[in-house]
């Protein structure tokens, strides 16, 4: 579970430019749940996702992740709990390392360090049976240095590896923008399955308003930095493209 209370950031505090990105936004997510949230272009809606990540700490207010006042613990302290996928398909893999030794390296940000983490049998197993999953073929090429890939194989990879450990909470941070629409499509359908096969408590961001209807228990809007429309599952499920355009307008 992850709850925000009366959360308030500045941008350049003080000065002429001074921006209030959250105000006093207060949001419990609980487990399991599927929150997308949308907005106009700084409205907080990432600001929102960095608190929780822990790569941007409120200027006041607090937030928990499962009970544990996390507000002031940086994102590698939070990891135990919390993996993300970026918009960038090029930030959540090395590119000069292997498939495998990506997974290799995946395994590590949750459990103690060890030289045969990441080298059993078994391990390998795992990785490609995951791999399989995406149907392209790459647990036949484990071997294959990431850089040679595309950016949606990238992508799919970055997904894999997010909720291949002992995670909880998945925040997604537009992960289709970057995307040409066949792999978009691929990676928010990935994203929706694995979520509900796995049972994780996840945050999406989206731009796209096709994605933010047709996946989620939850549908958040933001504006100003204020959560300005928040609808459950029974009243997310009335709602479609069409309806969603005039919320923008």
């Amino acid at each position: 579970m992850v709850e925000l209370s009366q959360i308030e950031k500045y941008f350049h505090r003080g000065l002429p430019g001074e921006v209030k990105a959250l105000d006093g936004v207060s949001l419990r997510i609980p487990a399991r749940e599927f929150a997308v949230i949308i907005g106009f272009n700084g409205s907080g809606k990432t600001t929102l996702l960095n608190m929780i990540a822990g790569t941007l700490f409120p200027d006041s207010g607090k937030v928990l992740i499962r009970g544990h006042e996390v507000s002031r613990r940086k994102d590698y302290q939070r990891s135990k709990w919390i993996s993300r996928v970026f918009q960038d398909p090029m930030a959540g893999t090395a590119p000069d390392l292997t498939i495998m030794d990506n997974f290799r390296l995946a395994s590590l940000r949750t459990r103690s360090k060890s030289l045969r983490t990441g080298v059993e049998s078994r391990f390998r197993i795992k990785v490609r049976d995951q791999l399989a999953i995406l149907g392209m073929g790459l647990e036949n090429h484990p071997e294959t240095l990431v850089g040679k890939l595309s950016g949606g194989q990238r992508q799919a990879l970055t997904l894999l590896m997010a909720v291949m450990d002992e995670a909880s909470i998945l925040l997604l941070d537009e992960p289709t923008a970057a995307l040409d629409p066949r792999s978009s499509e691929l990676i928010i359908r990935l994203a929706g399955d694995l979520i509900g096969k796995l049972g994780l408590t996840a945050v999406m961001v989206t731009h796209d308003l096709r994605h933010a209807a047709a996946y989620g228990t939850r549908l958040i809007m933001m504006e100003q930095g204020k959560i300005s429309k928040d609808l459950d599952s029974g009243q997310k499920a009335d709602c479609n493209l069409a309806s969603l355009v005039q919320w923008f307008t």
